[in-house]
């Protein structure tokens, strides 16, 4: 996912929140070996390079653009499924430990209380 695919966010000022390992990729493709972090409300995605194993630099996601947030099956392995579908319309499927999934929905509440999040397109 490039950051023209979610709008530009900039490296967050805020120490993360959560961290986790897990996996990253769009729906029906293979799966990437990611690490996630949580800095406030903007999540980052760092992709391990499956040769030599380096993380990428991350690429940051506001979660105010975040419009569909799903948790698919039971956990496997210690990794919930989830799937993650933005405003721009780009929807990714994610598997993150039930301690991450917790602070991500915290900060989507969060961002609901402010009335920041992205509006939900109609159906």
């Amino acid at each position: 996912m490039s950051t023209a695919e979610h709008g530009v966010l900039s490296v967050p000022s805020e120490e993360p929140d959560a961290v986790c390992r897990g996996w990253w990729a769009p729906p029906e493709h293979a799966r990437d070996a990611a690490l996630f972090m949580l800095a406030g409300t903007a999540m980052g995605v760092s992709i391990s390079d499956a040769a030599s194993g380096e993380l990428t630099a991350p690429e940051w996601i506001d979660l105010a653009t975040v419009v569909h947030l799903d948790a698919i099956g039971d956990p496997t392995g210690g990794l919930q499924e989830v799937e993650v579908e933005l405003s721009t319309g780009v929807v990714r499927r994610a598997g993150w430990t039930d301690a991450f999934c917790d602070a991500i929905v915290a900060a989507l509440h969060s961002l609901l209380s402010a009335g920041q999040s992205a509006p939900v397109a109609p159906a």
